[in-house]
């Protein structure tokens, strides 16, 4: 194996580990509470991406050295075998820049087509309870029909809005005014841009599944988040 390719390896193992351990230790101490199990694994996310950059070392002149995550190998500069290196490394790089084009492409994608749900959408005149929780919650938030979705679906920053399905209307006030409530909690949190930033963190690491794990467990921890404070503003 190539010194890239260990390096590598060697960053794959470690965020099994930290993932594992984490998952463990959330286990163990009955983190339950949805807003710590979001802190927890949004610094356990945070961990993993700064991984790389805790201990990361590259030099060239008279050896070639690396040193990644605590992962060193050291061999001659004059070894033949430093160009193979070199180029099974760039050809992973290549595969690793390659899968990340592909995710932030899919991204890009689902972004053009909330645009799109957005134009097609019509504004929604719903009740006043409703109306003055968008008042408390968030003001700058737009309610608005869509027949393409089957559930609601929030997003924006700026102008943020909340694409509610026609079925919306047949449920119960209480039903609705609870869903609502949930929307605008997220805008009022404005998750929109960590949801941003979450997908952007799977992107870079579409290659580990402790990454994927990771994110699902934040943005879990979010909803369940959301649905307490639901809960909450429901007996107060």
């Amino acid at each position: 194996m190539t010194p890239g390719l260990r390096v590598a390896a060697a960053y794959a193992t470690q965020l099994f580990v930290i993932v594992g351990v984490a998952t463990l230790a959330v286990w163990l101490v009955r983190l339950t509470r949805p807003g710590a199990r979001l802190l927890y694994w949004r610094a356990v996310g945070a961990i993993c991406l700064a991984l790389p950059l805790l201990s990361f070392q590259i030099s060239v002149p008279g050896e070639f050295s690396v040193e990644f995550g605590k992962a060193a190998l050291i061999g001659p500069a004059g070894d033949p075998a430093v160009p193979y290196i070199v180029n099974a490394g760039a050809a992973a790089a290549w595969v690793w820049g390659a899968g990340v084009m592909v995710c932030l492409a899919r991204l890009a994608a689902g972004a053009l087509h909330l645009f799109r749900l957005r134009r097609r959408s019509t504004p929604a005149a719903l009740d006043a309870g409703i109306d003055s929780l968008r008042g408390d919650l968030a003001p700058h938030a737009e309610f608005r029909w869509s027949p393409d979705v089957r559930q609601p679906v929030t997003f924006g920053l700026r102008r943020p809005v909340i694409l509610l399905p026609h079925s919306f209307a047949q449920l119960d006030a209480d039903a609705r005014h609870a869903v609502a409530c949930h929307e605008l909690l997220h805008v009022a949190r404005r998750d929109w841009i960590w949801i941003v930033v979450e997908e952007h963190a799977r992107a870079i690491g579409w290659f580990h599944p402790a990454v994927w794990w990771v994110v699902e467990r934040i943005q879990l921890a979010r909803e369940q988040l959301i649905d307490s404070l639901v809960v909450t503003r429901a007996v107060s």
